[in-house]
């Protein structure tokens, strides 16, 4: 927990985390909000539990050498967040948490799980996403579009 700073998480959400959020979504919402993702993500980091994590810990885990995971002495904190339903990883840079992916946690490995078992509640009571939400809904649209298309990859504009 003292890694994790306050009772405050701010975070930002990635748009590969949105992308996969989408992927994994349980239902087909009728409109989703930037607003909805955010607040999915949020409650998440707020109500899951966490698992704290270096790339070494992780690599051993997987079974992986450490230079191939993360390159020859770089050691970074991965923490994830877990509820019944959906897994956020996210990695701590300064004092904000970047959520890289969502996946469900149905799909973690069975060590994930046992470890799972023992870990603590978000210490976290509040969380500030960063991101404008009108941002996170143009992700929203261009996932849609891709997927209207085959899958063909859309170019943003800027």
């Amino acid at each position: 927990m003292d890694a994790l700073g306050g009772k405050i998480a701010k975070i930002v959400i990635t748009r590969h985390a949105v992308e996969r959020l989408l992927e994994r979504k349980p239902r087909e919402y009728c409109k989703i909000s930037g607003e909805v993702i955010a607040n999915i993500v949020g409650n998440i980091v707020c109500s899951g539990k966490y698992l704290e994590r270096t790339d070494e810990e992780e690599s051993a885990e997987e079974g992986m050498s450490k230079s191939v995971k993360s390159g020859a002495g770089s050691v970074s904190k991965n923490i994830r967040f877990s509820t019944r339903k959906y897994t956020v990883c996210c990695r701590k840079e300064g004092d904000k948490l970047v959520v890289t992916t969502v996946i469900n946690t149905e799909e973690m490995t069975d060590a994930y799980k046992k470890a799972l078992k023992y870990a603590k509640y978000s210490p976290f009571e509040r969380v500030i996403v960063l991101n404008p939400t009108k941002q996170i809904e143009r992700w929203v649209r261009k996932w849609s579009e891709g997927r209207d298309t085959g899958g063909q990859a859309v170019q943003e504009q800027s």
